[in-house]
């Protein structure tokens, strides 16, 4: 198990440095592809950590058989793809490439190793939290450029990590059922949803700014009591403009109407953070 999480590690710092070293017209793309290097940079470095803290742990780490020639697989896939890169390949055609590379990379070891770490070693879960942030990532790249269809098979791919988010009011259950592909969604009214906040942490929270009877400057006041910061990891969505002293004030809102990619984009922001 070590020495696959070392092994990731090394192939995911390998196509960052891939990545960035690609210089072309284009600053749209650019910047993409810095942050997806950067992303990767960082998922690399928890690959790192968390090995580092499953050797000092005193449970021994499981030998995580048959997997040898997936690695290979992926190895080549790698290969291949830094050498596209190397020689220009971008748009459509890198998205494709790329997507491929890390479907087959996500399903076939991503998955095992964190099923491990989930089971036996708890505290390296930073590096579960870190790889679902890396797929939301890889999802907002590749949404730029790649067909629906290999887009849609890593957006369906199991998660190795669901954060906890609360729903405040009424919501599109197209949007509910988006979101439970990737988290844990737990529901409340106006008047239990104080008491939930105070009661357990929540990686995002989207709440009704029209729901009768609930006033949000309360919520964000008594929630920031209990987890400070909080406030910052609540979406508000709202029907209306309100005036006055009455206004809703919060650093994240949006309009009812937005389309739910649109709001499940700002909570992946949200829990990117």
């Amino acid at each position: 198990m070590l020495e696959v999480l070392v092994w990731l590690a090394r192939v995911e710092a390998s196509l960052a440095a891939s990545l960035s070293k690609v210089k072309f017209s284009g600053s749209p793309d650019v910047l993409r592809r810095r942050r997806l290097s950067r992303g990767k940079r960082l998922y690399a470095r928890e690959a790192l950590t968390a090995a580092s803290k499953i050797r000092r742990s005193p449970r021994r780490p499981p030998k995580l058989s048959g997997l040898c020639g997936l690695m290979e697989d992926v190895d080549v896939s790698l290969t291949f793809l830094a050498s596209a890169i190397a020689s220009g390949l971008r748009g459509q055609e890198l998205a494709d490439s790329l997507a491929a590379h890390e479907l087959l990379k996500w399903n076939n070891l991503v998955l095992a190793i964190g099923s491990q770490v989930k089971e036996n070693f708890p505290e390296s879960v930073r590096f579960l939290v870190s790889a679902q942030r890396h797929k939301r990532l890889l999802e907002s790249f590749l949404g730029e450029y790649v067909s629906p269809g290999s887009l849609f098979a890593l957006r369906v791919a199991d998660p190795v990590w669901r954060e906890r988010l609360l729903f405040i009011g009424e919501f599109a259950p197209e949007l509910k059922s988006a979101v439970r592909r990737d988290c844990v969604v737990e529901e409340a009214s106006g008047g239990d949803a104080i008491e939930m906040l105070r009661q357990r942490y929540y990686g995002a929270v989207v709440a009704d700014g029209d729901l009768t009877g609930f006033k949000s400057s309360e919520l964000l006041r008594k929630a920031a009591k209990s987890f400070p910061g909080i406030e910052e990891r609540i979406l508000f969505l709202y029907g209306h403009e309100r005036k006055g002293k009455s206004a809703l004030k919060t650093p994240r809102r949006l309009h009812k109407s937005a389309p739910p990619a649109r709001i499940l984009e700002e909570v992946g922001m949200i829990l990117d953070r």
